[in-house]
């Protein structure tokens, strides 16, 4: 906890008051990350009818986040 401070710029307390340890420090992050990739696919699906530009648009999405996301 005490790196993760240091590179958020926050205080351990306050890192503790916001989470009650790393689980649920990790889950809240896991939880941003997927709901931006569900986003993402979500998003290309939506982008055309024809579901081959579809399922390509889809897995582009997710490749794109495997590359962008740290």
């Amino acid at each position: 906890m005490q790196e993760i401070a240091q590179r958020t710029g926050w205080t351990k307390p306050i890192l503790y008051k916001a989470f009650s340890g790393k689980l649920d420090l990790c889950l809240a992050v896991l939880q941003h990350h997927t709901d931006a990739l569900r986003d993402s696919v979500e998003c290309a699906l939506e982008s055309t009818s024809v579901n081959q530009d579809r399922a390509r648009a889809a897995v582009q999405a997710y490749f794109d986040f495997v590359d962008h996301e740290t």
